[in-house]
C-alpha cells in the first residue's frame, strides 16, 4: 500500500472516531456493561436471592434490572424462575 493511499486511509478512520455516531454507540456500549456489573456485584451479594434480600421481591427487581439493562432473554428467564437462587 503506498504512502497516499495509507494516509487516507488513517484520515477516514479519523473522521469515523470522531462521528457523533460512533461516539453513541461507544456510550451505549458502555452505558450496558456498567449496568450489568451492578446487577453482578448485587447477585454476589445476595441482593436478588429469595432468602437473602433486602426486598420483597428480588426475582422482579432482578428481571426489572437485567430489562433496564437491556437483556430482555435474561429478564424472561428470570420472570420464568430460571434464577430461583
Amino acid at each position: 500500500m503506498d504512502a497516499a493511499l495509507q494516509s487516507q486511509k488513517a484520515e477516514s478512520m479519523m473522521t469515523f472516531k470522531n462521528s457523533s455516531e460512533y461516539k453513541q454507540l461507544i456510550s451505549d456500549v458502555e452505558a450496558k456493561q456498567r449496568m450489568t456489573q451492578v446487577i453482578l456485584e448485587k447477585a454476589e451479594k445476595g441482593y436478588y436471592g429469595d432468602f437473602t434480600s433486602p426486598i420483597a421481591y428480588p426475582k422482579s427487581q432482578l428481571a426489572d434490572d437485567l430489562m433496564a439493562a437491556g437483556w430482555e432473554d435474561l429478564a424472561k428467564k428470570a420472570r420464568m424462575g430460571y434464577y430461583d437462587f
